[in-house]
């Protein structure tokens, strides 16, 4: 039984290959045979074709040597490079530590450089500050030279003398001032104006109307100018006994503005009397109730 079930197994294993032999043989003939059928097809619009045949193998081997050689050298090249690279950074270490010291010489020359250049900016400072003072003190000096100059040559008008002269006629109040340029540079007098007076006593008020007229003269440094003072509205009889007995005081007062050659304005007044049991005749006194005044 077993012997029969082995035989069918084997004829349908020996058919199915015949089956397959056949169809695959069939296949080809038909494949050829289109192939065949495409080729007539083109070979009516055939174009030219060239076939490139792929490299032999000695062709791939002669290709891959190459290409290993390329390699080769080009690692060589880069070995090469590296060797360069490495000798001269030994080459640059064996300079590094001079470099550095060097470097270090510079830098700290650099810090005594700048510490000089500021030791020398301070001090340029401090002669700057002491050439300033310097030239302040010199500025103040010769200011103060300058004013001195000025105050030693201008000119001071100052009142020399004032009197009632003797040959007077008696009754009339009548004075002489003399005024002196005791500067050393001429005075230009532009006003002046008088007032001669006598009362039983004298104030301040007295001269409240004494009024500056415009004048023109020029003084020079020592020279004098005189004025007349006088009253003439009236005469006042037995006037010389009133003075010597004291009954009446007489008062004269001077004002007068002038300028200097610096061109700078001044004005002086002064107050002269004859007060007391006094003779009319003679110079006139300075009083302590009027004080002189000067600019």
């Amino acid at each position: 039984m077993r012997f029969l079930t082995v035989v069918l197994l084997g004829g349908c294993f020996l058919l199915s290959s015949l089956n397959c032999s056949v169809g695959q043989e069939q296949t080809e003939e038909d494949r050829h045979g289109q192939q065949h059928a495409r080729g007539n097809e083109r070979d009516e619009y055939s174009v030219p074709v060239r076939i490139i045949p792929d490299p032999t193998q000695e062709e791939k081997d002669q290709a891959d040597a190459e290409k290993s050689n390329r390699d080769e050298r080009r690692e060589d090249e880069n070995l090469a490079v590296q060797r360069s690279v490495a000798e001269s950074s030994e080459q640059v270490a064996q300079y590094a530590a001079p470099m550095f010291y060097i470097s270090a010489a510079a830098l700290i020359l650099s810090f005594v450089t700048v510490a000089a250049s500021g030791a020398a900016a301070w001090f340029a400072f401090g002669s700057v500050s002491e050439a300033r003072k310097a030239t302040k003190v010199a500025q103040s000096a010769l200011s103060v030279t300058q004013d001195t100059a000025r105050k030693q040559l201008r000119a001071y008008m100052v009142l020399d003398g004032a009197e009632v002269p003797e040959g007077t006629q008696d009754g009339m109040l009548y004075a002489v001032v003399r005024l002196k340029n005791f500067g050393q540079s001429p005075a230009t007098i532009t006003h002046v104006g008088s007032k001669c007076l006598a009362s039983t006593t004298i104030v301040a008020t007295d001269f409240d109307d004494l009024v500056l007229q415009p004048y023109k003269s020029i003084i020079g440094g020592g020279g004098t100018i005189q004025f007349h003072a006088a009253n003439t509205t009236q005469l006042l009889d037995g006037l010389a006994s009133a003075v010597a007995s004291g009954k009446i005081q007489i008062a004269m007062r001077i004002r007068i503005k002038y300028q200097d050659i610096y061109g700078d304005k001044h004005f002086a007044q002064f107050t002269r009397t004859i007060e007391g049991q006094r003779n009319l005749y003679g110079g006139m006194a300075v009083s302590p109730r009027y004080p002189d005044v000067a600019d």
